[in-house]
């Protein structure tokens, strides 16, 4: 489907002999193989290799194919195509593969696969299944069917980057995937990206089907989970007993699952996302904005406008009447362009977020935080030239003690102690 046309010919008119030993393989169309791509070439090499083994299986015992990054100068879909043409059922050749490819990893299979980490100076393997069945019939209750099927029908190429990352962080919905990115980058002056952090978008709210391959057993990284608790606002309008039940009861199910997981931990918002962040005085700008824009009346502006600085539960009615005139996942676009680094996070994904990172941050990585930090502070001069000379870890440390206890209600302030309380620092 997506090789170039190929032929083998000579142009040498001698003996068959001759003939033989001067065959070469060409395009169709070019005069020269080297004018092929890169891609083109290694699949045209896989190609000949297998063709080889087919040819030396009757006196060899087995032959072993180990590929490293096939996705490299190949399309998308041709790395899929190449890897389940890979999958070979004979039992003469045996095909280990490397990837970073999210591609690949969509349309592998999951209990056929490895996932190393570098620990100091060791390499660590982990295999994503073992165990995984017996944990998931004696505490998640799955079994009618294999729970491997479950995470590979989930895992498509833009989940399965939780193979890949660092850490994770997996959240119910759009607003949490689009907004957390931006907050973490303008509050604290790092990307997800740069930190190695997969956000993983669930979806809906069963987060055990994923979380469960997060262990000792299994993958040794950490899991943060980012949930709502959809608590009932008293004489809001919008609220739901029925939905604060169900956040209650996730909560418990998911303490009880991973109460003794060391990799996964649970963080819950109060309400939800759009509550928790507009509950933050600072925040209520954007809002605002958007009112303005969205609405035509004046009356109807005024009103929700002055809302949100009356009673919770006006508030928290309003916020819900945006939102949903705006469109959740919308609303989350606009407001992850609008917000700058005035911007305030809520606690609970602060939280989240020095869990996850906790085996990432490095104290080197907190001094360019704390640095970023500072721009905002402009009469701390001292702070920032003190911090901008530390150079080992004990003098960077030092000096965010500093900042901790000048900014005490600072973002930044809360995810810098809890990632020293991690770490085991006084």
């Amino acid at each position: 489907m997506y090789s170039p046309e190929i032929c083998v010919e000579s142009h040498i008119r001698e003996e068959i002999e001759s003939i033989a030993r001067n065959l070469t393989i060409v395009p169709a169309d070019e005069d020269d193989i080297d004018q092929l791509g890169l891609g083109h070439l290694n699949i045209l090499y896989i190609a000949l290799k297998l063709v080889e083994f087919e040819v030396s299986r009757k006196h060899e015992v087995l032959n072993i194919m180990i590929v490293e990054e096939p996705e490299a100068h190949i399309h998308t879909h041709i790395q899929r195509t190449l890897f389940e043409n890979l999958n070979i059922k004979e039992n003469y050749t045996q095909v280990i593969m490397t990837t970073h490819s999210t591609h690949l990893s969509e349309v592998s299979n999951i209990t056929k696969m490895n996932v190393l980490m570098r620990r100091g100076n060791q390499a660590i393997v982990m295999r994503p299944t073992n165990g995984l069945q017996k944990f998931a019939e004696d505490s998640i209750g799955i079994v009618d069917l294999p729970i491997e099927q479950c995470i590979e029908r989930y895992l498509d190429a833009k989940r399965s980057v939780l193979l890949f990352s660092k850490a994770v962080i997996l959240v119910e919905g759009d607003g949490e995937e689009l907004l957390i990115p931006s907050l973490v980058k303008q509050c604290f002056g790092v990307s997800l990206d740069e930190l190695g952090i997969g956000l993983i978008n669930v979806g809906s709210v069963a987060f055990e089907y994923v979380a469960c391959i997060f262990s000792d057993e299994r993958i040794q990284r950490r899991c943060a989970i980012v949930t709502d608790l959809d608590a009932v606002v008293e004489n809001a309008e919008k609220c739901s007993a029925n939905a604060a039940q169900l956040g209650a009861n996730r909560k418990q199910k998911l303490d009880a699952l991973f109460g003794e997981d060391i990799w996964v931990s649970g963080f819950f918002a109060p309400h939800n996302l759009e509550i928790d962040f507009y509950n933050l005085e600072d925040n209520r700008k954007h809002i605002e904005k958007f009112i303005n824009q969205h609405y035509k009346q004046k009356a109807a502006k005024e009103k929700h406008i002055a809302n949100l600085s009356a009673s919770e539960a006006e508030r928290f009615d309003t916020v819900l009447t945006v939102v949903k005139a705006l469109g959740k996942g919308w609303h989350g676009i606009l407001l992850a362009n609008d917000i700058d680094r005035t911007v305030r996070i809520p606690e609970y994904i602060v939280q989240a977020l020095a869990f996850a990172t906790q085996d990432v941050i490095t104290p080197h990585i907190l001094k360019r935080m704390a640095l970023y930090v500072l721009e905002s502070y402009e009469d701390e001069t001292d702070l920032k030239n003190n911090m901008l000379k530390a150079r080992t870890a004990e003098e960077i440390l030092e000096n965010l003690d500093a900042i901790c206890a000048e900014y005490k209600e600072d973002e930044f302030t809360l995810f810098a102690e809890l990632w020293k309380e991690y770490k085991g620092y006084e």
